[in-house]
């Protein structure tokens, strides 16, 4: 579905979250964003955080109405519980109507045991006009990266990858520059889920990784934190007890479209 839209009727701005044909409401200029998901985190292990997903911008197309083009979502990698491997996101495409090929912006590998979810190579910015590559997963989801390549999860000591995006959200980005959300903290113990002492990393924001989670509690059950829009999910670590943990979910992937002034 498309879950926003701002700019007014003179500059629309899509924020498109599922796959469709897309036809434009109006001819113009656009800028088009493509954000992959991100990977899935484990629920065992020392660093398996998911990866961010990859990013690719078109900085400017023209369309009119009678256009039409093919966008393909990425849905964000599945966790992991014990010691099994975690899945990868999804590839998203853009493509249509005047370009010369497909926009590619890959999915997050899912973090496997004692290894972080790595970014994917296969980022590729096609007919756009340049590519980033997610953060690699550590104890926390790697983030997806605008200005530079995505920063990685951090350590326990540290925090899920942070995105290189203004701050203030997606629904804050302006015409030709996508915004992204704050990293959160990895934790000891992490907070509190149900009363009963278990526990739960943080959801990281939009473009961030998920914040993995570590406890000694053996009947503590623990779960990573998901990742935003993009990121990977948080790693999930009970030291004494492998039988109880489950990663946290890698963040959808996402287009953003936005039309810019004449």
């Amino acid at each position: 579905m498309i879950i926003g839209a701002s700019g007014g009727g003179v500059f629309p701005q899509l924020f498109i979250t599922s796959s469709r044909t897309w036809v434009p409401p109006q001819d113009g200029n656009i800028c088009i964003h493509v954000v992959g998901a991100g990977g899935g985190g484990m629920g065992r292990g020392l660093s398996g955080g998911g990866a961010g997903g990859g990013y690719v911008r078109k900085n400017s197309h023209a369309v009119t109405t009678s256009d039409s083009f093919t966008i393909v979502i990425g849905n964000g990698g599945s966790p992991s519980a014990n010691t099994s491997n975690a899945t990868g996101g999804g590839n998203s495409t853009f493509a249509g109507t005047g370009l010369s090929g497909t926009m590619l912006a890959a999915g997050g590998g899912g973090g496997v045991w004692s290894s972080g979810g790595t970014r994917s190579t296969a980022t590729d910015a096609g007919p756009g006009d340049f590519s980033r590559l997610g953060g690699n997963g550590n104890n926390g989801g790697g983030a997806v990266g605008i200005h530079g390549n995505g920063e990685g999860g951090g350590s326990y000591s540290a925090s899920s990858g942070q995105t290189d995006a203004v701050a203030g959200g997606l629904a804050t980005s302006a015409f030709g520059e996508i915004c992204g959300g704050t990293a959160v903290p990895n934790t000891w113990g992490s907070t509190n889920i149900t009363g009963l002492g278990d526990m739960a990393g943080r959801n990281g924001g939009d473009l961030c990784g998920g914040g993995g989670a570590q406890t000694s509690g053996s009947t503590a059950r623990i779960r990573g934190g998901n990742g935003g829009i993009g990121g990977g999910g948080g790693l999930a670590n009970n030291i004494n007890n492998p039988t109880v943990g489950q990663g946290g979910f890698g963040g959808d992937g996402v287009v953003l479209i936005q039309y810019l002034p004449w």
